[in-house]
């Protein structure tokens, strides 16, 4: 008795409490149709678009998690073991903000060249190593991709591409000043390398295939993209990796030994 008792309580208490919640919805309803039917329409819109706007930031935060911690596995291609590299258990992804870069406002890489500016520039390359034949072979590299010709006497010395990127990078910046950079004695700012230098970059770009949304606008026939529109990026630690490189056993790269800075560069000619 005592048990039917309670379970009978229980289903009144919920069928008294789904009553009320009906009851409190057909008086809602009854609110809403008193006003009229513009601002029934103004009202019922405002929730919509808010409704909408909270589903599209839940799912885009969502969207920045997954790719951020998923990124590494999704980079994989299903392939069981990577091509090894040195600081290949350190890659970790954050999400950055990007800037056009077309102000005249401090930037230690860009401006006007100077011996400082310069510094900054080969202060991003490190380092080259030397890794162990095991260390490759065992990771995909043919013997034949990393034994010396045997005529050579040079070692053979490596590093990680980024690196090789920023050095072509900064070569191409090197040739817009050739008032600046003596071009005669350095073999490096010769056509055929700054040459090979923009097929470097177009194949490293192609292969990174940034998707990030940017906009953009036409004003008197001129693109201008949005200073403010700073959709973040999916980005590799650049910090870590350095660091890790700093620390890594080897030498630092070589800074560009041929270039002579001239002496006729005045900026405001």
């Amino acid at each position: 008795m005592t048990s039917n008792s309670g379970s009978s309580s229980s289903s009144y208490d919920e069928t008294r409490e789904a009553l009320l919640i009906h009851e409190k919805y057909r008086a809602e309803e009854g609110r809403l149709a008193a006003l009229p039917s513009g601002m029934q329409k103004s009202r019922y819109l405002r929730r919509l678009s808010s409704a909408f706007a909270v589903v599209g930031w839940v799912l885009v935060i969502t969207l920045a998690f997954y790719i951020i911690t998923q990124g590494k596995a999704g980079c994989g291609l299903g392939v069981s073991q990577p091509i090894w590299s040195p600081v290949e258990h350190l890659i970790e992804y954050k999400l950055v903000g990007f800037y056009s870069g077309l102000d005249r406002s401090t930037d230690p890489y860009k401006g006007d060249p100077s011996q400082e500016q310069d510094d900054n520039w080969n202060e991003l390359y490190q380092k080259v190593f030397i890794p162990t034949k095991e260390e490759l072979t065992s990771h995909g590299f043919p013997e034949s991709g990393i034994t010396p010709n045997p005529d050579d006497e040079e070692k053979e010395w490596w590093s990680v591409y980024v690196f090789h990127q920023l050095h072509c990078l900064n070569l191409l910046r090197m040739s817009l000043f050739p008032d600046y950079y003596n071009r005669t004695n350095d073999p490096l700012l010769s056509v055929t390398h700054l040459q090979h230098c923009v097929e470097t970059l177009r194949r490293s770009l192609l292969c990174a295939s940034d998707t990030t949304p940017f906009r953009f606008r036409y004003i008197n026939s001129t693109m201008q993209t949005h200073e403010w529109d700073r959709a973040p990026h999916v980005c590799k630690n650049f910090e870590k990796i350095y660091a890790a490189m700093v620390d890594l056993p080897g030498l630092g790269m070589p800074s560009n030994p041929g270039y002579r800075p001239g002496y006729n560069y005045n900026p405001d000619s």
